[in-house]
């Protein structure tokens, strides 16, 4: 295991562990971090999959570059999440990871809270990676062999199944995938993306979605995170899904946006890029 949580950064950040997963930093993060400690953010976020940090005031540019050594940040790319942002709007959310159904999805997100009232909104997340930690080996053989479809669906709730929509994004990756520097296996499977299990049968790809929704979802696997001002998030959105509950009875909740990924956000689905007349 490594040593990078429950230590010190060499610029005086403090690390220590959340439950069941992820890791939260003490410090301010509105000055660049040295070579050395962005290195640090960078192996925190790739080994525990989310990073929280509190008491946070950074400026868009500030909260993009703070997230760069991450990799390649995503433009045309919706900045903020509000109450009435005609995108998310107030809807519940089930688990999912943004844009699954894409050829490349991101493969980091963050969030930042400009004006929220404490403890009023929370997001949930599960780890894909702690998942198949917890798989018996007979059920880690029978995933090698197997892919998946994720398509575009409903985001409040599972509303696929085993048949395919006749139309909308989709992307066919194998079960069980694996971290681009680290190498960790993750069992890449949702609640509201993905379908079946391409090479088994109805009855099959339905009965193993059950088994291992059961292990993604099982009690004491979900990390809460009740949003406070200024607390910035920053997690893997390969490793791990989040979800929410509805937001109708809320007052106010803007917070910021980036993530990371190798494509522009237009270029994730070929369906939607415009082309030049």
């Amino acid at each position: 295991m490594s040593t990078l949580a429950d230590t010190k950064m060499r610029s005086g950040f403090r690390v220590k562990r959340l439950d069941p997963f992820g890791v939260e930093l003490t410090g301010d993060l509105s000055q660049p971090l040295s070579a050395e400690d962005q290195a640090r953010l960078v192996g925190l976020v790739d080994e525990h999959g989310i990073v929280v940090a509190r008491d946070q005031h950074l400026t868009m540019d500030q909260h993009r570059g703070l997230l760069e050594p991450l990799g390649r940040i995503a433009e045309l790319d919706f900045k903020y999440v509000s109450l009435d942002d005609k995108i998310l709007n107030r809807d519940n959310m089930g688990f999912h990871s943004d844009l699954a159904y894409a050829h490349t999805p991101y493969k980091y997100a963050s969030l930042h809270a400009i004006d929220v009232v404490p403890s009023e909104s929370a997001t949930w997340f599960v780890s894909g990676a702690r998942a198949y930690e917890k798989l018996s080996a007979h059920q880690k053989k029978r995933l090698a062999a197997l892919t998946t479809t994720a398509v575009w669906g409903t985001r409040t709730h599972r509303t696929i199944g085993y048949d395919l929509p006749a139309d909308g994004p989709r992307a066919i990756r194998p079960a069980v995938i694996y971290h681009h520097r680290t190498a960790q296996p993750i069992l890449y499977l949702n609640e509201i993306q993905h379908c079946r299990f391409n090479e088994l049968s109805r009855d099959d790809s339905d009965a193993l979605v059950q088994e291992l929704f059961a292990i993604i979802y099982a009690p004491g696997e979900r990390l809460t995170h009740e949003w406070q001002p200024g607390d910035l998030v920053i997690w893997d959105n390969l490793a791990l899904q989040h979800g929410r509950p509805g937001l109708e009875r809320l007052s106010r909740r803007h917070l910021q946006r980036v993530t990371v990924a190798d494509v522009s956000g237009a270029d994730m689905i070929p369906q939607y890029i415009k082309l030049d007349q």
